[in-house]
C-alpha cells in the first residue's frame, strides 16, 4: 500500500473525528492509504449529509493510479469477493448490480444468499458490467487483463484494489477506504469501529504476554494448505498471544503441507473450515489420518472446525474467527 500523504489526512480527518464523537469505545489508529486530497471546483457542492467531504473526490488506488470520482456513484460493480461483502454492509443494496462470481458460491461466500435475493449477476463477464452502465468499478489488482481492456470501454473510473487483506488494521483501512470512495464515510466508520472494539474484546481474553499462547495451525483440508507470515491468520493468532505454527516454520503466505509435516510440527490447535454437513473437514474425518491423531491437537481434541466463509474470510466476517477463536484458546474459568 502506498503511504498516505498529510493533505489526505486533512481531508478525512472531519469524519473520523465526528464518528470518533459517537463512539465511546476503543478505536485501533489506522493510517488510510492512498487518498489524495479531494478536488473541489470554484462553486463547491454541498457537503453529504453524514459531514464529509464533497465530490468530486480524487483517490489513489492500490495500483497506484489516480482517480476522480465527480459524483457519489449509484451503481457499483465489483469484481473482488472481498470488497463485494463490504459494500453489501455499508450501502444501499441498490447501489450495487454486479458482484464476483466467488460472492455467488456458498462455499466462500457469507453473502451468496443476499447476491442470490437481490438478483445480483456476476461480473465476470465485462459484456455483463458494460451492459448494467455503472457508474464506478471495483476490479482486484489480478483481474483478467481482457475484462480490464473490455471494462475501460465504459465511462465507469475503475478503481483497482488488492487481493487479500493481510492485517485487521488493513481490513478497517480498506472498509474506511470504500467509504470515502463511495460516499458512505459514517456506516464505514462504524463498521471499521465495530469490528476494532470486538477484536480488542477478543485479545483481552489471551495473555498479557505475547507468545505465551497455545501453538496454533491454520489448515485447508481440501487444498492442503497452511498460512504462514502475511496472512491476516497469522495477524490475528499472533495477536491472541499465540504462536502460528507454519510461520513458525518458515512459511510465507500460503502453501501445502503434507500430514507428515503436521505430525512433526505437533500443534497444540487445528483450525480448519468446512460446510455444514460436509464432513471434509471435521475433526473426526482429521482424526482418521493418524498423522494429526498423534498431534498435542488431536489427543486433546483441540481441533476447531468454522464454516469456510469465516475461516478463509477478509471480509468483516473474519472478525469471528478471532472471536471463535480466542474462545476456544482462552475459555472463561469454570
Amino acid at each position: 500500500m502506498p503511504v498516505v500523504s498529510s493533505e489526505a489526512r486533512v481531508a478525512i480527518a472531519g469524519t473520523a473525528v465526528v464518528a470518533a464523537a459517537a463512539i465511546s469505545a476503543w478505536v485501533a489508529t489506522v493510517t488510510l492509504n492512498g487518498f489524495g486530497p479531494a478536488r473541489v471546483p470554484a462553486e463547491a457542492p454541498a457537503r453529504l449529509a453524514d459531514g464529509g467531504d464533497p465530490f468530486p473526490r480524487t483517490v489513489t488506488d492500490d495500483s497506484g493510479h489516480q482517480i476522480t470520482i465527480a459524483t457519489r456513484p449509484e451503481r457499483i460493480a465489483s469484481n473482488s469477493i472481498t470488497v463485494d461483502g463490504l459494500l453489501l454492509s455499508i450501502l444501499d443494496r441498490d447501489r450495487i448490480v454486479a458482484v464476483s462470481r466467488y460472492s455467488l458460491d456458498r462455499r466462500y461466500s457469507d453473502v451468496a444468499a443476499t447476491a442470490a435475493r437481490l438478483g445480483l449477476p456476476s461480473s465476470e463477464s465485462s459484456e455483463v458490467v458494460l451492459s448494467l452502465l455503472p457508474d464506478l468499478v471495483f476490479a482486484g489488482l489480478h483481474a483478467r487483463a481482457e475484462w480490464l481492456d473490455l471494462v475501460r470501454h465504459g465511462d465507469a473510473p475503475i478503481y483497482r484494489v488488492g487481493d487479500t487483506v493481510r492485517t485487521m488494521s488493513g481490513l478497517s483501512e480498506l472498509i474506511r477506504k470504500l467509504g470515502y470512495i463511495t460516499g458512505e464515510d459514517a456506516r464505514a466508520e462504524e463498521l471499521a469501529a465495530s469490528i476494532e472494539l470486538r477484536f480488542q474484546r477478543a485479545l483481552d481474553r489471551g495473555p498479557a504476554a505475547p507468545g505465551r499462547g497455545p501453538r496454533v495451525l491454520g489448515y485447508d483440508r481440501s487444498l492442503s494448505y497452511s498460512y504462514g507470515t502475511e496472512t491476516i491468520f497469522h495477524d490475528i493468532v499472533s495477536a491472541l498471544g499465540a504462536t502460528n505454527v507454519a510461520a513458525e516454520q518458515g512459511m510465507v503466505s500460503y502453501g501445502r503441507v503434507s500430514s507428515e509435516q503436521v505430525a512433526r510440527w505437533n500443534p497444540d490447535w487445528i483450525v480448519t473450515g468446512a460446510l455444514p454437513g460436509d464432513g471434509s473437514g471435521d475433526q473426526t474425518t482429521l482424526l482418521r489420518d493418524p498423522a494429526f491423531a498423534v498431534t498435542e491437537a488431536g489427543r486433546n481434541g483441540r481441533i476447531l472446525v468454522l464454516p469456510p466463509h469465516i475461516f478463509l474470510s477478509t471480509s468483516h466476517r473474519v472478525i469471528d474467527l478471532a472471536e471463535r477463536l480466542a474462545v476456544a484458546l482462552y475459555p472463561d474459568p469454570a
